[in-house]
């Protein structure tokens, strides 16, 4: 509800204290009141300022309370003492009830609002789970900020890994693996090894999606299957059913479930048009009032506004017009520990604020302005979260990472993106999540929090109806369907799950295997060996493209022979041809322990034909071409096409370059985050695993030890043991060129360093949890 500026004070007095009251009797499960509050709060600071010490108590927000100053508030007191008794946790009831929950049954499904404290919970857990514990995230943009979190509260001695790995053995005694569903896989092979007591499905609603939602799916019942003892916890955010994980997953043994709807921010809601802001409400039909520019005003008062825009948006580089106005309202950053993060941003991308490396991302976090999308990084995301969970951040424009749960804090939520893909179901359940990250909840103690959701006037229909209608989740999964009319890319994996038929050695399913050794495959296997490796080595890049470009093709050709051997159709489309044909060169380069910003580097230098541009320079200065000529042959130089990433196999890939012809579409960003698609979406996650797989099954029919050399490369990007035990303890291949010469010994069981006291901080660091 609306309240204007000039009401009068006792209806506003009264109006508190019906809402107070409502609380008290039903918790704050009203969001309509909750925006009720945060207008009060607005603009009438002084009244709401007698009824915010009670509110908080009201609330159950304990964490935000003082000494209570009333009966009813010393009755509060008593209930969050009985928590801390029976929990030892400063929890809220919503936290202890789910605490219990979890506690009490073997799978327990939920749902909460944002803001509701579920991070809170979840530490909480970690802290005292003795066992091994996965983590499943739908996104790898929110694994950064996981890590960093769990790292700071749990001892030296719990790995946390982004990846699943059995390393450190003498010096850990549980481990905490974060993974996506993707990622997950790795776990069965080395169940043997591990003591798995929990499973945490974070942000679940990714089941709702087409084919990751299958592969959810499909974890969830191998998991089951495999660790039947483990604890298991699914939650998501604004759900109505979430026991329909239980069901479209057969899960019914020691179950529970709960609708969480206590909230415990406000917000109020605004529509943008033109340069005119109204205050509304979505939930009663009243008149907007028509207020000053929103955004201007959080960052006069040294607020923060997070964007969603498109990724389109962001790689077109048209957000810095379509928000020019508010760009140009951030000055340049004076703080010294912004600064640090800066250049050790620029340092690991490579790039500069001028010249042919120019990064419009550098030039704008100078400013205190960001970008955050999935395809950064995960070295990156965590210095731009640093940065911004730091408050130097005015502005960060983000993408759909905002859905899948980042957990930055910002006064503001603008969306400027409205299209929500999928289901409607799915449409409103994303919307919610989104504004959602309006508001998070602060710990001052007695402050009622409240953000703030921007939408275009366009969409106020649109978007009223889709955050009053509740959200649900399909009961049936795609794992149910009749296999016959699944799409043909996942009827393997719909098989496997329904005969229970993985090979959890290999990493596929046995009918995948067989099709393998049904082929004539080992005789690509063998070409391949034999073209890559000179002398039981494998060729330098350079050298690779020294090979005349008829056997290059093959070489290709063989590659993709071996990867789609594992498929159930014999050929690709062009566009999953291209990826496949683009990502070898930088397969290539990685194993050759190039940095990331080296390859990046390698890559421009291709795109942008530097070599011929050298060629025809060193003419000219032998004088076999005038300076009109070499002018000449500058211009008529173009970008080399390369094809944008995409995950594989993908039917449905259109075969798009990442710039066009022009030296002036070449985008220095845009490289940066390509090519981090490529090493993990194309290489780690699509051509690994199958590729792998072949090799492991050459090896084992030839015992040819070169097939696991170009496994190892492949899986790990070097053959060299320490550097593969590196890779497994967590570090990065940019850190080799430092941290290789102080090892002293590595294996399964310990790293000793040697060689460290020169150590700058940030390398001390990155191995003070295995010191």
């Amino acid at each position: 509800m609306i309240v204007k500026r000039n009401e009068d004070i006792s209806y506003l007095k009264e109006l508190m204290d019906n809402i107070l009251i409502d609380i008290h009797k039903s918790g704050p499960v009203s969001a309509c009141h909750l925006e009720t509050l945060a207008c009060i709060k607005k603009f009438y600071p002084d009244l709401f300022k007698d009824y915010e010490h009670q509110l908080m108590y009201l609330m159950g927000l304990f964490y935000k309370t003082t000494e209570p100053q009333s009966i009813i508030e010393l009755s509060y007191k008593f209930h969050r003492d009985s928590i801390k008794q029976a929990t030892s946790f400063d929890f809220t009831p919503v936290q202890a009830s789910e605490f219990k929950e979890i506690n009490n049954n073997k799978i327990f499904s939920f749902s909460a609002p944002t803001s509701s404290g579920k991070s809170f919970l979840f530490r909480s857990l970690l802290s005292i789970v003795d066992n091994d514990v996965v983590i499943v995230l739908p996104s790898r943009a929110l694994i950064a900020e996981y890590i960093n979190t769990i790292r700071k509260i749990v001892p030296k001695n719990v790995l946390v890994l982004q990846f699943i790995e059995d390393v450190n053995r003498n010096n850990v005694n549980r481990r905490i693996y974060i993974v996506t569903p993707e990622r997950a896989d790795d776990v069965f092979p080395i169940l043997g090894s591990l003591n798995i007591g929990l499973i945490l499905f974070d942000e679940a609603q990714i089941t709702e999606d087409a084919y990751r939602g299958m592969l959810f799916d499909a974890l969830v019942r191998k998991c089951e299957f495999y660790i039947p003892n483990a604890k298991k916890v699914f939650a998501h955010p604004f759900v109505s059913n979430p026991e329909a994980q239980l069901t479209r997953n057969n899960l019914v043994d020691r179950i529970s479930y709960k609708v969480y709807k206590q909230n415990s921010v406000g917000k109020l809601y605004y529509t943008k048009k033109g340069n005119t802001f109204k205050l509304f409400s979505p939930y009663q039909d009243t008149d907007s009032i028509i207020v000053n520019d929103v955004i201007l005003d959080c960052l006069n008062n040294n607020g923060s506004v997070l964007v969603y825009v498109s990724k389109d948006k962001l790689y077109s580089e048209e957000f810095m017009q379509d928000f020019k106005e508010y760009i140009d309202q951030c000055d340049e950053i004076k703080d010294a520990k912004a600064l640090v993060i800066f250049e050790r941003l620029k340092e690991y991308i490579g790039g500069s604020l001028h010249g042919d490396k120019h990064s419009l991302l550098l030039s704008l976090m100078k400013r205190g302005i960001v970008l955050h999308h999935g395809s950064m990084p995960l070295k990156m995301r965590w210095m731009i979260e640093e940065f911004v969970a730091g408050g130097f951040a005015k502005i960060c424009f983000a993408t759909s990472t905002l859905i899948q749960g980042i957990n930055m804090p910002f006064d503001v939520v603008w969306i400027d993106n409205f299209v929500f893909n999928g289901s409607e179901d799915k449409k409103r359940l994303d919307l919610k999540n989104l504004i959602g990250r309006a508001g998070r909840t602060t710990n001052n103690s007695n402050v009622f929090d409240y953000g703030y959701v921007v939408i275009s006037e366009s969409h106020k229909n649109t978007f009223c109806n889709r955050l009053i209608n509740p959200s649900t989740l399909s009961e049936i999964s795609a794992l149910s369907e009749n296999i016959d009319a699944a799409p043909e890319d996942h009827k393997d994996i719909i098989e496997a799950i329904q005969n229970n038929t993985f090979n959890n050695d290999l990493k596929i399913t046995e009918s995948q295997k067989q099709r393998i050794l049904d082929s004539d495959v080992f005789n690509d296997v063998a070409y391949i060996l034999e073209k890559l490796f000179k002398r039981g080595r494998l060729i330098s890049a350079d050298k690779y493209y020294e090979i005349p470009t008829v056997e290059r093709n093959r070489i290709k050709e063989h590659f993709r022979r071996i990867y789609v051997v594992h498929l159930r159709r014999q050929e690709l489309t062009p566009a999953e041809k291209t990826v496949l044909s683009a990502s070898i060169p930088m397969l290539l380069w990685r194993v050759q322990g190039k940095s990331f910003k080296e390859i990046v580097s390698l890559r421009q230098s291709y795109i942008q034909q530097k070599s011929k541009k050298a060629e025809i320079n060193r003419r000219y200065r032998n004088g076999d071409i005038t300076e009109e000529q070499k002018t000449i042959e500058l211009g008529q130089l173009t970008l080399k096409r390369t094809p944008i990433a995409i995950s594989l196999p993908n039917r449905n890939a259109r075969n798009v370059t990442l710039f066009q012809t022009s030296p002036h579409s070449f985008k220095y960003d845009l490289l940066v985050y390509d090519t981090y698609d490529y090493i993990d979406k194309v290489i780690n996650l699509s051509l690994s695993t199958p590729i792998c797989a072949v090799l492991k099954l050459y090896y084992q029919a030839t015992q040819d030890p070169l097939a696991l050399d170009l496994s190892n490369f492949i899986q790990f990007g070097t053959t060299d043991i320490t550097e593969i035990w590196l890779l497994k303890y967590g570090f990065s291949a940019d850190d080799f060129e430092w941290l290789v010469p102080c090892i002293e010994t590595i294996d399964e069981n310990q790293i000793t360093f040697k060689n460290i006291e020169h150590l700058s901080e940030d390398h001390r660091i990155l191995i003070e949890r295995y010191l």
